[in-house]
């Protein structure tokens, strides 16, 4: 498994279909098992897998309307390294 650290930043201004049709990107992605997030300068691929953690804030302050939507996994881990489990107990 790759343990390298690798991040992909993006901002730019969209209107409400193009940011429909990104949001739609990530659902697709997200069915089908593999994001790819890219730009002229970088890219990243994601496999979303098991139980997904989601924040969800919204927010208004006078002018100012946002949300923000996070969404966090772990990769699973190679348990079969540790060997098997044993467990010991006496009578007393």
């Amino acid at each position: 498994m790759d343990k390298k650290n690798t991040n992909f930043h993006y901002a730019s201004l969209h209107d409400t279909n193009s940011l429909i049709e990104i949001l739609e990107s990530i659902t697709e992605g997200l069915k089908t098992g593999t994001l790819e997030f890219s730009d002229e300068e970088s890219k990243i691929q994601l496999k979303p897998e098991g139980l997904m953690q989601l924040k969800l804030s919204a927010s208004k302050d006078n002018n100012k309307n946002k949300f923000n939507l996070k969404v966090s996994w772990q990769q699973p881990t190679d348990l079969t390294t540790k060997g098997p489990l044993k467990i010991q107990s006496k009578k007393v």
